[in-house]
């Protein structure tokens, strides 16, 4: 009989996401909490796993926390949309005396505030630092001798031991195979089975953070060690599609093509087929393909991101339209669907983007397809490098339930925060509708049909959740708040301004003062330094006052009955809202335009001012970027000759946009 162990009972939770995203009909867990499972049950502990995603209908939340009172121990996993229902499992099971480890991708970038919720962070991979944690949590020993813990010593003081090192090849060959009988309350037979059977990868690009957390070097499992472990889980399970989970499958080739070759000589073919991640160069690969649709990959997906060249290269994404297209063709001739992944919300992409993504995607006959918004995830070198991390650059939001790819959290810098969001989703929309599901019906493909089905109605129900539907209309209302603010202010707009430019915002006026006239307002200028006086705050406008034929043309410019805005483009750091300021009963209104370039809402700040003449907020966005990318071909008419195809497609349909009148 085996003693018991200070913590012999151990429950790993793997949280839900509370919204509604591309996955949600397809639930796939993820394999570090069912492998570091495993390694406890080996050490002799009675060990669960809860897969919240894959629970049986039938198992309430009420029921979860039941099983979670009976732990010794409570291990989370997160990742950052998920990481405020991973707080919640956490908060209340401390509160009932459970002490809590808690790990993942979003509490290793954030162990500073995952401590304020658990006992012991655990950062990066764990699969030697976890086993060593709970040998010094059982004997109580030294923490600080545990790689990539973050904890609180006996004083109180949150203590960050070094990382510790990425497990090598030969630890992921020595791991033991997931035991998946640990599931609780899960049917695992049929279903989609997922294989983590490499780590890494080496493109880092800007919006992925897998490089930061895994390495960029791959590290693997053995081709023969990865067949041993599907052939046990589906002769157990029978699963009807088969997903190799790990990054780029055609990153290691001779090893896949070991595994593809097993997988035929076993004659492991699930009903639906295989799918896997991986670059377009695999096309190249006759003998590859040939292998694929030999073993019975039903799909390859492919992280194509963006049609716009701009935006590909902004990223980091190494590869061309023109690649893209041709990785299309080759899979499609071998009788290979694709599944397109994209990514929109650059500051290189506008509303065509959208528009030529949908007329690509159909034309080039993707047979699923999925859009997510561009979003700042901790760990990438968006985070870092465009400044979200620090502040420099604003977020919409930082509820992390919302970074989903389904929410916009930037605001784009050619595009206004609602226009994106909306269109991101009216772009999903306008692939899966029901003709099109049909369409692939009536041609006898059921699997498309169901996929595409269900597609349409996750959009559905996105657009019909109350909290995304809110979520919708906060970003509406921000356009709109500093107008209804004004409403208060001046009952009648005389669509007249002073535009007081500062030192910093000259090489902007151009652009500034054309986007206001096409919206119809009359723009006044002041002369050279009221704006840069201005911008230090309202304290100067006694001074201003004093000096006024200094600055101004017409001490009439001065009136609200004459005018309606003093407007001061200057550099506001990353305030993203403008901020209409009274500073006298009779005096315009002043508003900061903030240029800053780091911070990249000028066009958002743009609009909002517009929406002050102008009903159409999308009119007024289409207005701004037709003048901004007219003005930039005006001072460099070289720029356009250097642009992709697929900008230049985009500036043409702009400068052909309406015009606001």
């Amino acid at each position: 009989m085996k003693s018991r162990k200070r913590f012999q009972r151990v429950v790993f939770i793997e949280p839900k996401s509370t919204h509604i995203h591309v996955y949600s009909s397809v639930h796939i867990p993820r394999v570090g909490s069912i492998l570091l499972a495993t390694i406890l049950q080996e050490r002799g502990h009675d060990v669960t796993v809860i897969i919240e995603d894959m629970l049986h209908k039938k198992v309430t939340e009420e029921m979860v926390w039941q099983k979670i009172l009976q732990a010794d121990l409570l291990c989370i996993s997160s990742i950052t949309s998920t990481a405020l229902r991973c707080y919640m499992w956490a908060d209340r099971a401390r509160a009932a005396g459970i002490p809590v480890v808690m790990g993942g991708t979003h509490v290793t970038y954030f162990p500073e505030e995952a401590i304020e919720h658990a006992d012991y962070v655990m950062r990066g991979e764990c699969d030697e630092s976890f086993p060593l944690f709970m040998d010094v949590l059982e004997s109580d020993g030294d923490f600080a001798t545990v790689p990539g813990l973050t904890w609180r010593d006996k004083s109180g003081e949150v203590r960050h031991n070094p990382d510790a090192k990425l497990p090598s090849s030969a630890v992921l060959e020595a791991n033991p195979f997931p035991n998946y009988e640990l599931l609780w309350e899960t049917n695992l037979h049929g279903g989609v089975a997922s294989f983590a059977l490499a780590r890494g990868c080496p493109f880092n690009c800007s919006f992925c953070s897998v490089t930061k957390f895994n390495g960029a070097a791959i590290r693997t499992i053995s081709a023969q060690r990865s067949l041993d472990m599907i052939e046990d889980y589906w002769k157990r399970y029978k699963p009807h599609y088969i997903f190799f989970a790990e990054d780029i499958f055609n990153q290691m080739r001779t090893r896949a093509k070991e595994i593809m070759r097993g997988l035929i000589e076993r004659k492991i073919r699930p009903s639906i087929g295989f799918g896997a991640q991986m670059r377009h160069e695999v096309v190249h690969d006759k003998e590859f393909l040939e292998l694929m649709r030999e073993a019975g990959f039903d799909r390859a997906m492919v992280g194509f991101e963006s049609i716009n060249q701009a935006s590909l290269d902004l990223c980091g994404k190494r590869e061309t339209v023109e690649q893209i297209e041709h990785a299309i063709r080759e899979f499609h001739r071998y009788g290979i669907k694709v599944h397109g992944m994209f990514v929109a919300g650059f500051d290189t992409d506008t509303p065509q983007t959208f528009r030529d993504t949908l007329a690509f995607v159909k034309k080039h006959h993707l047979d699923s397809f999925q859009l997510m918004l561009l979003t700042p995830l901790p760990g990438t070198r968006d985070w870092h490098n465009e400044g979200f991390g620090d502040g420099r650059r604003p977020m919409i939001t930082r509820e992390w339930s919302k970074f989903d790819g389904h929410h916009v959290i930037q605001v784009p810098k050619l595009m206004t925060a609602y226009e994106a969001n909306l269109l991101a989703l009216e772009t999903m929309r306008g692939f899966y509708t029901l003709p099109r599901a049909f369409g692939r019906l009536l041609k006898g493909d059921f699997v498309e049909f169901i996929m595409r089905l269900e597609g349409h109605f996750l959009i559905r129900k996105w657009f019909k959740t109350p909290e995304n539907r809110q979520y919708l209309e906060m970003l509406r209302r921000q356009l709109e708040e500093p107008k209804q603010q004004v409403a208060e202010k001046i009952r009648v707009l005389r669509r007249r301004i002073v535009i007081a430019h500062t030192e910093a915002s000259l090489a902007l006026r151009d652009t500034i003062d054309r986007f206001f006239a096409e919206i119809g307002v009359r723009v006044e200028h002041s002369r050279a330094g009221l704006g840069d006086l201005l911008a230090q705050g309202q304290s100067r406008w006694e001074e201003v006052r004093a000096r006024i034929t200094e600055y101004l043309a017409d001490k009439g410019w001065l009136r609200r009955d004459e005018v309606d805005f003093v407007v001061v483009p200057t550099d506001c750091g990353s305030e993203a809202k403008i901020k209409p300021e009274e500073v006298a009963p009779d005096v315009p209104l002043l508003v900061r335009l903030n240029i800053n370039e780091q911070a990249k809402v000028l066009a958002e700040q743009c609009v909002q001012i517009a929406l002050h003449y102008t009903q159409d907020a999308l009119a007024a966005a289409e207005t701004f970027r037709r003048v901004v990318l007219e003005q930039a071909q005006q001072l460099n008419p070289l720029v356009a000759a250097a642009q992709p195809a697929a900008v230049v497609r985009q500036n043409q349909a702009l400068t052909r946009g309406r015009r606001l009148q």
